[in-house]
């Protein structure tokens, strides 16, 4: 782990949300493993809704449905 890389705790709302989204669509698996990859080795902000996005369009999603998904997420 890059824990010098991690510079915040970041909030994971969205992280999971994104995962639970994703799951549903048969990509859950390849979405967990690159949070893990992106934040514990990479050191990135997996709060942060461009992460997630490039994430999600790694996993084989398209940007469009990634950011309409967040777009209609209701924020508690």
């Amino acid at each position: 782990f890059a824990f010098d890389d991690i510079r915040q705790t970041p909030n994971t709302l969205d992280a999971h949300r994104l995962t639970r989204y994703e799951s549903q669509l048969g990509f859950g698996d390849k979405i967990v493993e690159a949070l893990f990859q992106v934040y514990f080795f990479r050191g990135q902000d997996i709060g942060d809704r461009e992460i997630l996005t490039a994430i999600a369009m790694e996993a084989g999603l398209n940007d469009d449905a990634t950011a309409t998904h967040f777009a209609g997420m209701v924020i508690y």
